[in-house]
């Protein structure tokens, strides 16, 4: 159930009680319906390939995961771009940069690999001698103690591919980082992707061709043009993924061109290729925590360090919408007052409340955004404060500039709705990605052979 389409619309401007009360019989009635995905298209399980270590003491997930506790603020980016995207030209100069804090203290020997998989996130067949030359497994050796904060922590930061550690390959990977050289130690994985631009992609990204849902849909129709690169058998051979500000949950896949012509393929979908346009990501801006900023009601240093109460949450699922610049759910650590961000931003309890007249039984309510992997994770999870009647959160955050969303789920579902509270406008700014597989027959595996960024706003 799309509780945007009820005649009475986002436009009416619910405010006070009896607003709130009316927006929870609406999301009662939404999570007695069924389970509808984010978007028109097919999505497939891109939760990635789950593979039992050695020892049997857990299950490795091809995602973005962290499984050692006191590991905090795990970024991946290129160099000299702090809020790119996870990919990366396969001949291009510019390497990652990954950082990652240790909030227990001291030094560990933590040491880094890659994996290679397929579009859906399983490991491919390759062996890593096939995609890595150099070392498989690499030491992670620049570290440094933070300084000038009332909560300390070891900062690793490495940068790959490097003269040890080259790859020879396109695809999809994930670094795996583990403890003491041993696999069985998971410390965090990260999705990235590594491209070769051997085709082009023409995209045009507008609201959506269906009438009645011109108002909260996005829809992206696209060709693949291909002059100087041979593809025998595009149904076959051809594994085309839209992802939509690089969230892989709500991804749109397994896409057959519908018209094949002289070195362009087409895929003008039409209905099939629609997304949730949902709305203009929150912020929060915590750059300086001695002076209040935007949506930051008070902070306080107390016994365990610094606590920043957060402007309570707004419903917007029937607000107009507003244009209000973003970075489409990203975040950046930065400390405004420091010299050094990376050692010197501190970590602060953030406090989240989002009034909400009764709790409710069959649906929660997460933190979204890249901060969270795009995913919905335990620690993000809002509880309902019945003496406050509202939902609540209080979680550990890094100094910086944060973009997120609130996200529902509904129980025994694994689909975070977005509308549910954010509400849906098809104006709204979002980042698409159009990433292009080919399977290569000699060498059995998928190289991805071209990657286009594009954007609602502006199309390019």
């Amino acid at each position: 159930m799309n509780i945007n389409k009820f005649n009475f619309r986002r436009n009416q401007g619910y405010t006070g009680n009896t607003g709130n009360v009316f927006l929870i019989l609406l999301i009662l009635l939404w999570i007695s319906g069924p389970v509808l995905a984010h978007n028109k298209g097919k999505t497939g399980d891109l939760s990635g390939d789950r593979t039992i270590g050695e020892s049997a003491d857990y299950v490795l997930e091809m995602n973005n995961q962290t499984y050692k506790m006191g590991i905090a603020s795990v970024r991946l980016h290129l160099e000299g771009n702090v809020i790119s995207h996870p990919f990366r030209d396969l001949h291009g100069d510019a390497p990652f940069v990954v950082s990652f804090d240790d909030l227990n203290g001291g030094f560990s020997d933590y040491y880094y690999t890659l994996i290679h998989c397929n579009p859906w996130w399983e490991r491919s067949d390759l062996d890593a001698a096939e995609y890595i030359r150099g070392f498989e497994e690499n030491y992670i050796s620049d570290y440094d103690q933070s300084f000038n904060t009332l909560i300390d922590y070891t900062h690793y930061t490495f940068s790959f591919p490097n003269e040890m550690c080259e790859i020879t390959k396109s695809g999809n990977y994930v670094l795996f980082v583990y403890e003491n050289g041993n696999r069985d130690e998971p410390v965090f994985t990260q999705r990235f992707v590594i491209y070769e631009q051997l085709v082009s992609v023409v995209s045009n990204v507008h609201e959506s061709s269906m009438v009645s849902e011109r108002r909260y849909l996005q829809e992206v129709d696209f060709s693949v043009i291909h002059p100087a690169f041979a593809i025998q058998n595009p149904y076959e051979d051809l594994e085309v993924v839209v992802l939509q500000n690089n969230r892989w949950d709500n991804a749109i896949m397994d896409l057959e061109p519908r018209f094949v012509k002289d070195k362009e393929l087409d895929y003008n979908y039409g209905e099939r290729l629609n997304f949730m346009g949902g709305n203009e990501f929150r912020s929060l801006d915590m750059k300086n925590l001695k002076y209040l900023s935007m949506r930051v009601d008070s902070t306080r240093i107390l016994k365990d360090g610094w606590h920043v109460w957060v402007t309570p949450e707004a419903l917007r699922t029937f607000t107009l919408y507003r244009t209000d610049p973003d970075i489409n759910g990203k975040y950046l650590p930065y400390n405004d007052t420091g010299i050094d961000t990376d050692l010197e931003a501190d970590y602060a309890f953030v406090h989240f409340n989002m009034p909400f007249d009764l709790a409710l039984s069959d649906a929660d309510f997460y933190l979204f955004g890249a901060f969270a992997g795009w995913r919905m994770q335990e620690e993000n999870r809002f509880q309902y404060n019945p003496d406050n009647r509202s939902y609540e959160l209080t979680r550990l955050m890094k100094q910086g500039y944060y973009n997120y969303a609130i996200a529902a789920r509904k129980k025994g579902s694994s689909i975070a709705d977005l509308s549910v509270i954010e509400g849906n406008h098809s104006e709204t700014e979002n980042e698409y990605q159009i990433v292009v597989y080919n399977f290569d027959l000699a060498n059995d595996y998928y190289r991805v052979i071209g990657v286009h960024f594009t954007n609602s706003f502006n199309n390019q």
